[in-house]
């Protein structure tokens, strides 16, 4: 069952227009960063277009922004049941919740794992455009983009899912659901430029969830020669690194199978009925309407004018007053003093 869960979910992301629109921008991306020096991920040096180390500097990055791909695919699997009405149905069926939950999440993860190695697709061809410098080129060699999928990426990726599996699990709403995808990203920056003194460089190699530091540390003295040849080692403090967030990883889905209810409301049967006991109580006769004459309501440009400004007035105090709003605000608050402390700097 579970197997055929995780097939129905991948059938039914891959349908979807956000996986192919999504596939298109990072492969757009990826091919004008290799087949065009205007374009750059993760700066550029003298070694080859193609090389070992910038195809591993190139999947780096783009797995930070591959955090709005996993959001996209994974978060909803356990809110869309109950935004499309249908949870009812499927939990009072035989599905065990971690058949439900696993089988959801490999389908899901898969196809957010497949639109991110459109990066690596981009790549490719980018590499063998006929307007390209063959200088500058250097040998086809797939292994580097298997490795820099699998090794560099896959962790992190795996790692991003299940935190945010776990955050729409206990939320139940997928605006706070996005909104910790943003907590994330700024937190991470924030971290990154603190973290940046080399006496903490250890500590940053450890904690960073994308390897980023731990590649920047191992590979900071490569020669050119070094660069166009060599894939990174899996040793070191870049092993532990991965070790690290990948049983963080797991420890998320299990953090998700704990806290998600396998039921609709969530509650206990004794919870629903107190709740339901109380609003009795709190129910009274409504008074039959006296009778008025009939309205003559008026459309003119006055009324549309009011009607505007009471719909504006209504959709941005809603918006203001969210909590996905004010976590975002207090974010750019933070990012913003992150940035005062090194102002000094370049």
């Amino acid at each position: 069952m579970l197997w055929k869960i995780a097939l129905f979910e991948f059938r039914y992301q891959l349908r979807q227009p956000a996986f192919w629109v999504i596939f298109g921008i990072f492969f757009l991306l990826a091919f004008g960063a290799m087949s065009s020096e205007n374009i750059t991920i993760g700066g550029g040096g003298a070694e080859n277009y193609n090389s070992p180390y910038r195809i591993m500097q190139t999947l780096l990055v783009m797995s930070i922004f591959g955090i709005f791909i996993v959001t996209a695919f994974v978060s909803n699997i356990v809110l869309r049941d109950f935004d499309t009405k249908s949870a009812e149905i499927i939990f009072s069926t035989p599905i065990k919740k971690h058949q439900y939950l696993l089988g959801r999440f490999i389908g899901a993860f898969a196809v957010a794992y497949l639109a991110y190695s459109s990066v690596a697709w981009g790549s490719m061809l980018g590499s063998v455009m006929p307007w390209m410098d063959v200088e500058r080129i250097g040998p086809f060699r797939p292994q580097e983009y298997i490795y820099s999928l699998t090794v560099l990426a896959f962790p992190s990726l795996l790692f991003t899912a299940g935190l945010f599996l776990a955050l729409s699990a206990i939320t139940r709403n997928l605006m706070l659901t996005y909104a910790g995808v943003v907590s994330y990203l700024v937190l991470y920056i924030i971290a990154s430029n603190m973290l940046s003194d080399p006496e903490l460089l250890t500590v940053a190699s450890l904690l960073d969830p994308f390897g980023f530091s731990s590649f920047e540390e191992a590979t900071r003295y490569w020669t050119v020669s070094e660069r166009n040849t060599l894939l990174l080692p899996v040793e070191g403090l870049f092993l532990v690194n991965k070790l690290i967030w990948l049983g963080a990883a797991f420890v998320m889905l299990a953090v998700t199978h704990r806290v998600f209810r396998f039921d609709v409301a969530g509650k206990t049967a004794r919870k629903r009925w107190w709740h339901r006991f109380k609003l009795q109580r709190k129910l009274k006769p409504i008074a039959a309407p006296s009778e008025k004459p009939d309205a003559k309501p008026v459309f003119t440009n006055g009324t549309r004018l009011a009607q505007f400004r009471t719909r504006m007035s209504f959709e941005a105090r809603s918006v203001i007053k969210s909590v996905p709003f004010i976590v975002i605000l207090a974010l750019a608050v933070a990012n913003t003093l992150g940035a005062m402390i090194n102002q000094g700097a370049i």
